[in-house]
C-alpha cells in the first residue's frame, strides 16, 4: 500500500474530526473524505514525458534485426539529437560493427565512433543475413576504445546529459557499472546517466534481449538509473507494403541501403507480410524526439527467475510503456531517413576536408553555390543538377573525395518537393489503430483507500455526536 494513500487517509480523518469539533461538522468531513476518494480512485497515472533532445549513445546488437539499422539511420540523420557514439553487443561484434559503420559513412557521419563491446554469456548466435551487407565495408575502422570504457568516459564527461538507448542485451552497460565501481566512480556514473531506454521485457514471457544476459538486465534495473522499459504490450510499429513501395521509390543512398537490408532480412517483397519487419528499436529514439509519442507508466520493474518482468505500480524509479502512436513513430522514422539535403551538405563538407590541398577559387565558389542551394526552401528543379555539373567541371578530385561528391550529388538530387512532403503525407494517411485499452481494474490499493474513506467518515460522525452530547 502506498504511504501517500495512508497519509491522505489520516489527514482526511484529522481534518474532518477537527472541523466537526468547531460546529456540527456536517458536510465538511464529508468533503475532506470526498477529496480523498477522488485521489484514491483516480486511474493509475501514465506519464508521457515530452521529447528530451540531447546527446545519446546507442548500445545495440545491430545485424540481428532490421529495426537496429533504422534506429542508427534515424539518429545519424536527425537534427533533434546528438549521436555521441555506438557500442556493439553480441557475438561477432566486429562484423556487426561494419553494418553500423557503413550506415554512418552513407549518412556522412564518419566522426561518430563505433566501439566493440562484449558478447553476452549466452552463446546463442542471432546474427542474420543483414551482417553480410556490412562485411565488405572497410571504409571506417572501429574505435580502439572498448564499449564499457567509452560509456563510462562519455557519461562522466557530460554528467546528467547523455541518454543510453539499449536495444540488445545489457551486457555492455553492466560491464560499465563494474568498471566504474572498480574505479570508485559508480555513484557518479549512475547519477550522470540521464536515462536508459531499454527495449525488451514482458510480464507474460521472456524476451531475447533479457534471455541473452539476464544478469546484465538485473544489474541495469537495480542500478538506480532511471529506466524507460519499452517492453511488450503496446502495438508494434511497422511499415505497410504500400508505404514501403513508396518509400523505396525515393532515390537516396540511405533509402537504397534500407531497401537492400529489407530484402536481406526476408519478406521485404512479400505484400502478404505487412507486419514484418517491425520498427521496435526505433521506439527507443522516440523518447528523445519532439512529441515523444509513447505513453509511460511510473513503476518499479524487477526480473523473475524465468526472465519475465514484474511490474509494481505502487513504487517508483522506472517507467513501463503502456501505449504508443505507431503512426507518429513511423512518420518520424521516414522523415529523418529521407532528410536528404542535410546529408548532401555534410558530404560536401567532408569532400572539402578530405581534399589534399586548398581548393582553387572556381571550385571553392562552386561548392559554396551548391551548399547555398541546399539550404533554399524553394528552387527550380534543374538548379541542383546544374550546380553539381558546374562543380564537376572545375574540380577533379581523387578517389576518396570523389566518393563524397558522388554521395552529395545523389542526396541533393533527391531534394524534390515529393520527398520533402513525404512525412506530411504519411501523417495524413489513415493507419490501423490499436484498440482502446480496457478500463483499469479495481486494485488492492483502491479497496484500501475506500476503507480509509469509510473510516474517516465514521470517525468524523462519531466525534460530532459526542460533541453534541457534551453540549
Amino acid at each position: 500500500m502506498r504511504c501517500s494513500t495512508v497519509a491522505a487517509g489520516m489527514l482526511a480523518f484529522a481534518a474532518g474530526a477537527a472541523l466537526c469539533h468547531e460546529r456540527s461538522g456536517k458536510g465538511i468531513g464529508v468533503a475532506a473524505a470526498a477529496a480523498l476518494a477522488a485521489v484514491a480512485f483516480a486511474p493509475a497515472a501514465t506519464a508521457a514525458p515530452a521529447g528530451q533532445p540531447g546527446p545519446i549513445i546507442i548500445d545495440c546488437d545491430i545485424g540481428a534485426g532490421y529495426d537496429d539499422c533504422v534506429l542508427v539511420m534515424m539518429a545519424a540523420n536527425s537534427t533533434d539529437v546528438e549521436l555521441v557514439g555506438i557500442t556493439i553487443a553480441g557475438q561477432h561484434n566486429e562484423l556487426r560493427s561494419r553494418v553500423a559503420r557503413r550506415i554512418l559513412w552513407l549518412a556522412g557521419r564518419p566522426e561518430v565512433p563505433v566501439c566493440l563491446g562484449l558478447a553476452p554469456p549466452n552463446p546463442h548466435d542471432d546474427l542474420s543475413a543483414l551482417a553480410g551487407w556490412g562485411e565488405p565495408f572497410t571504409g571506417l575502422p572501429p574505435a580502439t576504445e572498448p564499449a564499457p570504457r567509452f560509456l563510462v568516459d562519455q557519461v562522466l564527461r557530460q554528467p546528467g546529459r547523455i541518454a543510453i538507448l539499449i536495444t540488445g542485451p545489457a551486457t555492455n552497460f553492466a560491464a560499465a557499472l563494474e568498471l566504474a565501481k572498480r574505479e570508485g566512480k559508480r555513484d557518479e556514473f549512475v547519477r550522470g546517466v540521464r536515462y536508459v531506454a531499454f527495449t525488451g521485457g514482458s510480464p507474460d514471457e521472456g524476451t531475447r534481449t533479457i534471455e541473452l544476459d539476464p544478469a546484465a538486465a538485473r544489474a541495469l534495473l537495480s542500478s538506480g538509473v532511471v529506466v524507460y522499459m519499452l517492453g511488450a504490450g503496446a502495438k508494434r510499429p511497422y511499415l505497410t507494403y504500400e508505404e514501403r513501395a513508396r518509400y523505396w521509390a525515393m532515390p537516396t543512398p540511405l533509402v537504397r541501403a534500407l531497401q537492400e537490408l529489407y530484402m536481406l532480412y526476408g519478406q521485404g517483397l512479400d505484400p502478404n507480410a505487412p507486419y514484418i519487419p517491425n520498427l521496435d528499436d526505433a521506439c527507443a529514439l522516440a523518447l528523445s524526439l519532439p512529441g515523444a509519442p509513447v505513453q509511460l507508466m511510473p513503476c518499479r520493474i524487477a526480473l523473475r527467475r524465468d526472465g519475465r518482468v514484474r511490474i509494481d505500480s505502487r513504487k517508483r524509479g522506472h517507467y513501463w510503456r503502456t501505449a504508443q502512436d505507431v503512426s507518429a513513430i513511423c512518420s518520424q522514422a521516414l522523415a529523418r531517413v529521407t532528410m536528404s539535403w542535410m546529408t548532401a551538405d555534410r558530404h560536401l563538407l567532408l569532400a572539402e576536408q578530405a581534399a589534399p590541398s586548398p581548393l582553387p577559387a572556381p571550385a571553392r565558389q562552386a561548392v559554396d553555390d551548391a551548399r547555398q542551394l541546399l539550404h533554399e526552401d524553394v528552387l527550380p528543379a534543374e538548379a541542383l543538377p546544374q550546380a553539381f555539373d558546374a562543380l564537376d567541371a572545375v574540380w577533379q578530385p581523387g578517389e576518396a573525395v570523389a566518393e563524397h561528391l558522388r554521395l552529395a550529388r545523389a542526396f541533393a538530387l533527391a531534394c524534390a518537393p515529393a520527398v520533402a512532403d513525404f512525412a506530411d503525407t504519411q501523417r495524413a494517411q489513415p493507419r490501423p489503430r490499436e484498440a482502446q485499452p480496457p478500463p483499469p481494474r479495481l486494485r488492492k490499493r483502491h479497496v484500501v483507500a475506500a476503507l480509509l474513506v469509510l473510516a474517516a467518515l465514521a470517525g468524523a460522525a462519531a466525534y460530532a455526536r459526542r460533541a453534541r452530547m457534551r453540549r
